[in-house]
């Protein structure tokens, strides 16, 4: 797959929206991160569970947030675009909500501050 024209589904506005949201983010060691940069979808999958040859001593994963994009992958869910990124930010808000015991009137405040 031709990597930029895998992103071409998404438009300049959702990307310039979206790009450093939460939902959009997720846990990598740095030889990961370095390496998943800008590329598509199905390359950043591979990174994410070790499968690219660069970084293959690596091995999958550990972060249990990154996994979780691996296997919604491995069900189907092989685009990456606005739906998913809210989706995507609608669970982590759950997960911190709860682990930082935050109340979600607060969360939301922050949040619409930066869109």
């Amino acid at each position: 797959t031709n990597e930029k024209n895998e992103w071409s589904h998404i438009s300049k506005e959702v990307s310039q929206q979206y790009l450093y949201s939460l939902g959009n983010l997720t846990l990598l060691n740095y030889k990961k991160n370095i390496l998943a940069t800008n590329d598509g979808f199905a390359t950043k999958i591979k990174i994410y569970k070790g499968e690219d040859p660069r970084i293959a001593s690596e091995g999958r994963t550990g972060y249990v947030i990154t996994q979780r994009l691996i296997n919604d992958y491995e069900n189907g869910n092989t685009v990456w675009g606005k739906d998913q990124i809210k989706n995507r930010f609608d669970y982590l808000k759950k997960k911190l909500l709860a682990i930082f015991e935050i109340n979600e009137e607060c969360f939301d405040n922050i949040n619409s501050k930066e869109n």
